[in-house]
């Protein structure tokens, strides 16, 4: 079902400068790194439009505020930003996640989520990568996310039941273990190009991340069908052969929601001709929906993404 997005409310604990424009994030310029070189969503704006008298709460502003904390004794930084329309009421969140060689930044202004969020209502959260996201450096950066996610409902006004996150690439891969991790908290997730899970010796059906204890929770996949970086149908030679594929893992995900057999395949309307649709639902409304187009890459769908990435989250059931 549509529905229009209504603003509400978030905030966020590390209170530091509020600016417009990047953010600081241990580059002067922060760029995209080899894995996620064809990320930039080139032209247009790079977040709201800079007010000089932007409304304050707390400790940030309407607009782009930079955050920074400690976790596990380290120094972590992050982007927040608060709609122009944030009143102190509870807004839904959305976590976006970037690709190895990124930082916050590549999410909120390359990929154009700076604007997405002003426009459609949502307090964002836009935290910088460790360096090394490997399977130990990932456990960690999902205990950060659920520290943060926590730190930021206590600071702000957020929805608790409307917590989304997006990710391209490794940051991807991260959506999906929150989700598995933290199902109580996440209540659907937008993965970008990224890898679903891999197979264990436990059964098909319990994978890493293992989800089998798991809450229902809604997923779109965004893929490109030249991806070769990570392949949509099968795994690199240097990939662990044990690599969940993409359809593979929706309908691990979609048997895990309760979704009957493929539905529509109808892509979204904000969608090019290139786009094919798979797409699950349940009876709670959940759903499993992989968009794959044909002619991308390793790369942000720039100019189609954000646009179904919110209609997506506006129409799944709130956790």
């Amino acid at each position: 079902m549509n529905r229009r997005w209504v603003l509400r409310s978030l905030g966020a604990t590390f209170g530091v400068a509020s600016i417009w424009g990047c953010m600081g994030s241990g580059r002067r310029d922060p760029k995209p790194g080899p894995g996620d070189a064809q990320q930039a969503d080139k032209g247009g704006p790079t977040g709201p439009p800079t007010k000089p008298d932007r409304p304050q709460f707390g400790r940030f502003q309407t607009g782009l505020n930079e955050w920074s904390l400690q976790h596990r004794g380290e120094g972590r930084r992050s982007a927040v930003i608060l709609p122009r329309a944030y009143a102190g009421e509870g807004l839904p969140l959305l976590v976006g996640l970037h690709g190895s060689g990124g930082n916050g930044a590549t999410m909120f202004r390359q990929n154009g989520w700076g604007r997405t969020c002003d426009e459609a209502g949502f307090v964002g959260f836009f935290p910088n990568g460790l360096p090394n996201q490997g399977k130990d450096r990932i456990e960690e950066e999902v205990d950060f996310l659920a520290a943060a996610i926590a730190q930021l409902q206590d600071e702000v006004a957020i929805d608790a039941k409307r917590v989304y996150v997006t990710g391209f690439s490794a940051g991807a891969r991260k959506c999906y273990r929150l989700a598995a991790l933290h199902s109580d908290r996440v209540a659907a997730i937008a993965a970008h190009s990224g890898i679903m899970g891999f197979r264990t010796s436990m059964g098909p059906d319990r994978w890493d991340p293992d989800i089998t204890a798991a809450g229902k929770v809604s997923v779109l996949h965004i893929h490109g069908a030249k991806d070769t970086s990570v392949p949509l149908t099968a795994p690199r030679p240097q990939d662990p052969a044990e690599r969940v594929t993409t359809l593979e893992g929706l309908g691990i995900w979609a048997k895990h929601n309760g979704c009957s057999a493929e539905a529509s395949p109808t892509a979204p309307s904000v969608c090019p001709a290139t786009v094919t649709s798979h797409h699950w639902t349940s009876a709670t409304g959940h759903e499993v929906q992989g968009l794959i187009d044909s002619e991308l890459g390793h790369a942000w769908a720039s100019g189609w993404a954000n646009a179904a990435i919110v209609d997506f989250f506006s129409r799944v059931p709130v956790a």
